[in-house]
Parts: C-alpha cells; sequence; structure tokens
C-alpha cells in the first residue's frame, strides 16, 4: 500500500477541526474533513485515507457505529484509526477500541495538537 500521508478528521467542533487541518496542512498532509459520521464514512470509503481521526459522539453516525461499518470494509479493517473523544474511557469505549483495533484513545483535554501529530506519523509509519 503506497502511503500518501492522507488523513480524515471526522470532528463536529468546528475550531477544532480548522486546528488540525491547519497543522496537518503545513506537515504535508492532504487532509479530509467530515463534520458527521455519514460523510466520514463516505469519504472514508471513496478516498482510502491513510489514517482517520475519529471523535465518537458526532453526528448521524456515531464514531464507533462508524468504526463498526468501517471494519467490514476490506481497506476499512486494516486502516489506522485513532479516537479522539471528550467522553471519559469507560469500559464501553474500552471494549470498543479493542474490539474495532482502535491505535490510540485521546481525550481531548488531555492533549496537545503536537502530540497528536506525533501519534498520526506513528501509526502512518508503522502501517
Amino acid at each position: 500500500m503506497v502511503k500518501n500521508n492522507d488523513i480524515l478528521i471526522v470532528e463536529d467542533d468546528i475550531a477544532l477541526i480548522t486546528a488540525l487541518n491547519n497543522k496537518f496542512s503545513e506537515s504535508g498532509f492532504t487532509v479530509y474533513k467530515a463534520y458527521d459520521g455519514e460523510e466520514g464514512l463516505n469519504i472514508a470509503y471513496e478516498k482510502h485515507p491513510d489514517i482517520l481521526l475519529l471523535d465518537i459522539l458526532i453526528p448521524k453516525l456515531d464514531g464507533i457505529t462508524l468504526l463498526s461499518k468501517l471494519r467490514e470494509d476490506e481497506w476499512g479493517s486494516k486502516v489506522p484509526v485513532v479516537i479522539m473523544s471528550n467522553l471519559s474511557f469507560s469500559e464501553y469505549e474500552i471494549n470498543a477500541c479493542n474490539k474495532y483495533k482502535v491505535k490510540k484513545y485521546l481525550t481531548k483535554a488531555d492533549w496537545d495538537i503536537n502530540k497528536i501529530e506525533e501519534e498520526v506519523e506513528k501509526y502512518i509509519l508503522k502501517a
């Protein structure tokens, strides 16, 4: 699989998605953005990004449901996913992350934008 440094960010917080878009664009990524789960799933299937940053609480199709549908697809079963959420890391999220092979779970209150970039680059290089 050829790596193009394409990233899909599925997030409904406009300020956050704008900041992430700017950071990753400046670092040479092609950034695809989706503001709800349905749009995110459609873009993922169409563009096949190298990694997804995925919020859990998003409109139309929540992040866990999006992830479960994504993992049914041959390409989607292998793409690295990093979850970003304001939710605490409950048993539900732990089980979903393990079941759907999430690479990293980031609580939004605990990270900075440079740490997110480090995580993304780490998983793109490993894939």
